[in-house]
């Protein structure tokens, strides 16, 4: 290799890392811009749209019942409301994964990405945390119906825990599995 090579190699890896951290800086200052933009909509048009929210948290409170009765623990749900034999919880807007949906679409909007790949995350991304809290409710439910002690720890602390680490987990796995292959393939020439 001639040395002119050698530069010219040496100058696209230092123009690489450079752009690598105007692309990390982007998203450190982005992320936290759009959440926060997400959540004041969020938080400014929950008033109006206070109908719709309880829809959501009926509807996940009767999807929650049907699943625990499927498994024979007599639920009996009431809008957003679910008795159990010795417990009984209120679904609110908290509990429907709306605030973990949130967090990903911030990640997913804020990271350097075409828009076809974005959209592509949040299409598998969302239903996937919808699950995910399908499966935490069910747990700390049933956890709280045989300890009702066990329901605060489980639903404050080891669930909101797992959550973040289920949004970074999926976040990463985009990033791995759609938005790398999206980097290896535009560096192949046409």
């Amino acid at each position: 290799m001639k040395a002119s090579e050698r530069h010219k190699e040496k100058q696209e890896i230092k123009q690489a890392k450079r752009k690598a951290k105007k692309e990390i800086l982007r998203f450190y200052l982005l992320f936290p811009l759009l959440f926060l933009i997400i959540f004041i909509f969020y938080s400014f048009f929950s008033t109006y749209f206070e109908a719709e929210i309880t829809m959501v948290s009926s509807w996940t409170a009767g999807l929650l019942g049907v699943i625990l009765n499927l498994f024979g623990m007599n639920a009996h749900t009431s809008g957003p409301l679910l008795n159990l034999n010795k417990f009984s919880i209120s679904v609110v807007a908290e509990c429907t994964g709306l605030f973990e949906m949130f967090i990903f679409l911030a990640a997913i909007l804020a990271f350097p990405a075409n828009y076809k790949k974005k959209l592509l995350g949040l299409l598998f991304g969302i239903p996937v945390l919808y699950i995910f809290n399908i499966l935490r409710m069910i747990g700390i439910t049933v956890l709280g119906n045989w300890n009702p002690k066990t329901f605060k720890f489980f639903h404050l602390y080891f669930w909101q825990v797992a959550g973040i680490l289920i949004i970074g987990g999926m976040w990463l796995f985009w990033i791995e599995k759609v938005v790398k292959y999206e980097r290896e393939t535009s560096d192949i020439p046409s």
